[in-house]
């Protein structure tokens, strides 16, 4: 697997193996000790970019279901240009800021890889193969329905299950 590791000439999330720019506090799988004492450092580039989608499909279950709510939560304004990070982001997926995303493998793929650039720089925008590197360790399932839109399916099914039980 490709890796960066520690090469003082490349940006911070790049050399750390770490293109979303996650910051340490997981337990992330594929981390290693590394002397960034602010963010994560990965054994490879791959377990970065698995950590990128995980992190996103778990903000997106938790009702982070558009791009403002998610880049908000990624890149706060304390420290972050935020509405041009969330600009760059919803440009790059073609879609309104405040659109619901669906999140399916190519909408992740075109999310982690505009993140990528707006934390390290246009030139590392993911590539397709660096993703599907990460999507490969991921071994999860995207949520691609919105949160707010599975809740409503569960309750029509318990109410026509209910239904058909006392009818």
């Amino acid at each position: 697997m490709k890796s960066y590791l520690n090469n003082p000439k490349l940006p911070r999330g790049v050399r750390n193996n770490n293109p979303g720019n996650l910051r340490i506090g997981a337990a992330w799988k594929g981390r290693v000790k590394g002397t960034d004492t602010a963010f994560v450092t990965f054994e490879s580039y791959a377990w970065g970019v698995r950590a990128m989608i995980l992190l996103l499909a778990n903000k997106y279950k938790q009702g982070q279901t558009t791009v403002r709510k998610l880049i908000s939560s990624w890149a706060p304004p304390v420290e972050n240009h935020t509405n041009s990070y969330v600009r760059h982001v919803a440009k790059a997926l073609s879609v309104g800021p405040d659109d619901i995303l669906s999140l399916t493998k190519e909408n992740m793929f075109r999310l982690t890889s505009a993140i990528a650039a707006k934390e390290s720089g246009p030139k590392w925008a993911l590539s397709r193969d660096d993703f599907e590197d990460g999507y490969s360790l991921f071994k999860g399932k995207l949520p691609e329905v919105a949160a707010a839109g599975a809740g409503l399916g569960l309750a029509v099914a318990t109410v026509l299950i209910a239904f058909k039980l006392f009818s």
